[in-house]
């Protein structure tokens, strides 16, 4: 991420070693007396960065709640200790300090490692083991120099590159929010309905995001050594996609975030692993519905999911559909689905169905919707901005979409109405529902021309 600042706040002990680090680093240089705290350093322009500004803190009692405000502030904390007090007592009560201000990336440093002193790493493997947040640990040596060029690289690629949102290091596993961003990025890459992921398109994959040349059968026989169940003769299923980047974390764990975060953030997403917000938010406050593009890929994407070819999305597809959102949810729920359109049981819902919902979608809440859209590929399946999924209504007589509020007392027909207002066919009936959404909607005719019409079903006195 060129151009990104970087703020390093450097805490621990007194006499742990701290300050010195610093003065090293600057002065290029081991100078045998330092003043106990020095002011904040800026470096410009270093290892991909815009600028990165290193701040001494002080361990004087008195100044502590700055030291709070600094770890508040911070982009990575460097917790550093000398390697022949490293009181495992001590470090915890610095990480549970740490971890109840900030969640940023801390890099564990053990000073003075020059002195001739075996170090208790197995006290330092308790606490990284604890703590997710502990992505690196160096031992460094100001008056040699040594780590510690390495050392605040390193600080500044755990800003860039956050370890600890991608690899779960106590499971030893990838994150449940890394799994989800590998879910999408699987389904994203499938061209048709199959559950697998093609050779080719794994490939394509490959090529776009890794710029790796080797050949499927290679790659599939790595694969299959660490999971038989990870590779088929037509392409690689999900767990096979996610073990081959687990063989890319075991290999090189640095190069191998560099490289993931590169391809996380061309897909949209932030430090936390969710969307960015301007990947898919919208400024438009004038009334906006589908365009012909967003309804292409989702009638693209519909095809994609009918598995058997029937016209309809049944419970299992829609599950399918929308595996690629953030924990699998469907946002629809929230709008009454499946009672909130034109549903079979059994047999789920119709394509002519399935654009109402989307339409609907927009026209209640715009914000979610092109958030959703974004999900579920828009940009990478057209290659457009979110902008070119909507176009704006400038007067209302061009609408599509409409209100329509029936109010009546209770048990006078309102849902059975409603019901029947956007029913498939004449035989469809309400007596079989148990439930029906407060939300329906279908096509109509007004004036020769086809609108939606959203109808609130509410009884008569929130009617009025």
């Amino acid at each position: 991420m060129p151009g990104r600042d970087v703020k390093i706040v450097v805490v621990g002990d007194s006499c742990s070693g701290k300050t010195s680090l610093i003065t090293t680093i600057v002065s290029h240089s081991f100078q045998e007396r330092v003043p106990s705290v020095v002011p904040p350093v800026t470096i410009f322009g270093a290892n991909k960065v815009g600028s990165t500004v290193i701040v001494d803190t002080s361990s004087k009692p008195d100044d502590q709640n700055d030291v709070d405000n600094e770890i508040d502030t911070a982009d990575v904390i460097c917790l550093v200790y000398d390697i022949r007090n490293d009181d495992n007592e001590t470090l915890t009560n610095w990480m549970k300090r740490i971890t109840n201000i900030s969640q940023v990336p801390v890099i564990l440093v053990g000073s003075k490692c020059d002195l001739e002193f075996i170090s208790n790493k197995e006290s330092i493997t308790d606490l990284v083991d604890v703590y997710n947040q502990i992505e690196y640990v160096f031992e460094c040596s100001a008056r040699y120099k040594k780590n510690i060029e390495t050392l605040f690289l390193y600080a500044q690629g755990s800003v860039l590159y956050p370890m600890h949102t991608v690899w779960d290091r106590q499971g030893n596993c990838f994150s449940e929010e890394a799994i989800n961003v590998f879910t999408r990025l699987y389904q994203l890459h499938k061209k048709s309905n199959s559950d697998i992921l093609s050779n080719e398109e794994f490939l394509d994959f490959l090529k776009i995001n890794y710029n790796l040349t080797e050949s499927i059968k290679t790659i599939k026989r790595n694969i299959r050594r660490e999971c038989v169940r990870g590779v088929v003769n037509e392409g690689i299923t999900l767990r096979g996609f996610i073990t081959f980047h687990e063989m890319m974390m075991n290999q090189n764990t640095s190069d191998c975030l560099e490289s993931l975060w590169k391809v996380f953030r061309r897909y949209g997403y932030n430090d936390q692993l969710f969307l960015c917000e301007s990947y898919y938010t919208s400024t438009v406050s004038e009334y906006i519905e589908l365009d012909n593009a967003a309804e292409d890929f989702l009638l693209r994407r519909f095809d994609l999911y009918d598995s058997n070819n029937s016209g309809y999305l049944d419970d299992q597809e829609m599950e399918n559909y929308f595996q690629i959102y953030p924990y699998g949810k469907n946002p629809f729920t929230s709008y009454g689905y499946p009672y909130c359109c034109s549903y079979i049981e059994e047999v789920g819902i119709s394509k002519i169905a399935y654009i109402h919902l989307w339409k609907m979608f927009l026209h209640m809440d715009p914000a979610s919707m092109l958030k959703c859209l974004s999900y579920i590929g828009f940009q990478n399946d057209t290659g457009l901005t979110i902008r070119s999924a909507y176009k704006i209504i400038e007067s209302p007589e061009k609408r599509s979409v409409f209100n329509g509020i029936v109010i009546g007392s209770n048990e006078c027909g309102k849902s059975t109405f409603c019901r029947k207002l956007f029913a498939e066919n004449s035989s469809d009936t309400c007596n079989s529902l148990y439930y029906v959404g407060n939300t329906p909607t279908n096509k109509i005719v007004i004036l020769q021309e086809e609108n939606y019409l959203r109808d609130n079903i509410d009884n008569f006195e929130e009617g009025l």
